[in-house]
């Protein structure tokens, strides 16, 4: 791991703002290069906890670099307070049209972590909401300013919904800022776990909490930590921010049923998922897990293989993908190995919303994208990983 790397996760560890340990000064004995800090920081989500972390000693920084900090700090805190407004606004908005919406992530997130929501860094907001309700959900925020990318027509929005590969709708609505930058929001009617859930089953790991004009739903703990571990997964660990989640998360909730923890994810099927999530978490933020998780990790020494392809990607220019090997062997179930192959010929074969979108074809000819799919996808395969970085698809980073 490069100094800078280290650095950041040592900014990070709840332990360190606990010691008071000048930061600035220990940067300096380690040689990090800040310009390469403040990038990386940058990729991770995390330029406002680096600001926070070294606040206090900042005055002994290059000017150059306290300037920038502060900048983009104060910058951060902006976006966030406009994200902020328009997840209170889009709550109320459903909420008074009897739309049902389930926040994970963003601003809600920050207020369960933080107590405020503005303070974690937040560029998307993501909502739940049942599939019936979807259109209705989208005509709502179009007439609130926001867009879906190219406008889409009926018959891209009846491609998406017939689809059993798409779970999600995206619309945008460009910064208060005016910079062109646009906020996203995601509403998923199911969430891309590693194993197939009923959709209902989101509805059912829920919990209240007030806020200003109402009530705000949102997942228990047990389930967020679930969702949030699983993500993570999915995409390889390739932010430090979600795994600073983990590790705040883990720390706030004293009362998180870990017993029921383990259970929902027993019931997913998602158990060494989780466990290698918290093992990395312990690992590089110093995360204390209970001793039930210590002796579940301490059972799946399987789990520890997959941290170096975790850390290459946090760390390095190119994505490391987990392999398809290592896919199928960190799920216990032989159903849920299927599940997983099954979403492999999916990814392959199936059309997306944006194959439909790249060439529209009229209806009767759709068939046909099962077999322009494939050609677009090996074509993107060798684009981001090189034919002879081909075998990290199948098995991922060695060794370990």
């Amino acid at each position: 791991m490069s100094a800078e790397f280290t650095f950041l996760t040592t900014c990070l560890r709840q332990e360190t703002k606990i010691s008071g340990v000048d930061l600035v000064a220990l940067a300096g004995q380690n040689s990090v290069d800040w310009k390469a800090l403040i990038l990386l920081a940058r990729k991770h989500g995390v330029l406002s906890a680096l600001f926070l972390a070294v606040r206090d000693s900042s005055d002994n920084l290059p000017e150059e670099t306290r300037g920038q900090l502060t900048r983009e700090y104060h910058a951060a805190i902006g976006r966030n307070v406009f994200v902020v407004s328009e997840f209170d606004k889009v709550i109320r908005l459903f909420r008074e049209a009897g739309i049902q919406s389930i926040p994970y992530k963003g601003p809600m997130l920050s207020e369960l972590l933080f107590g405020q929501a503005a303070v974690r860094e937040s560029k998307d907001i993501d909502l739940v909401v049942r599939k019936e309700d979807l259109m209705r959900a989208k005509a709502l925020l179009e007439q609130e300013g926001y867009q879906s990318d190219g406008a889409q027509t009926e018959d891209e929005e009846r491609f998406l919904l017939n689809s059993r590969k798409e779970a999600s709708y995206d619309l945008k609505l460009p910064y208060a800022s005016g910079n062109g930058k646009r906020l996203k929001i995601e509403l998923h009617w199911r969430l891309p776990l590693t194993s197939s859930v009923p959709e209902d089953w989101y509805w059912a790991e829920l919990e209240k909490s007030k806020v200003a004009d109402g009530e705000l739903l949102h997942f228990n703990p047990e389930a967020l930590l679930l969702i949030l571990l699983t993500h993570g997964f999915r995409h390889y660990w390739e932010s430090l921010k979600w795994l600073s989640d983990i590790d705040l998360l883990v720390r706030k909730r004293d009362d998180l049923d870990w017993a029921k923890f383990f259970d929902l994810a027993n019931q997913l099927g998602v158990r060494r998922v989780v466990l290698f999530g918290l093992f990395l978490s312990r690992d590089l933020l110093g995360t204390p897990l209970p001793k039930i998780v210590e002796d579940k990790v301490s059972e799946e020494p399987f789990v520890r293989k997959l941290v170096p392809g975790a850390v290459e990607n946090m760390t390095g220019l190119q994505r490391c993908p987990v392999g398809l090997w290592n896919n199928l062997r960190i799920r216990e179930r032989i159903k849920d190995r299927v599940y997983y192959l099954r979403n492999i010929v999916d990814y392959l074969f199936v059309p997306e919303i944006t194959d439909y979108q790249r060439l529209p074809l009229p209806r009767l000819l759709w068939p046909l994208y099962w077999g322009i799919r494939p050609m677009k996808v090996l074509l993107c395969m060798r684009h981001k990983y090189g034919v002879h970085r081909f075998t990290r698809v199948l098995f991922g980073k060695r060794g370990g």
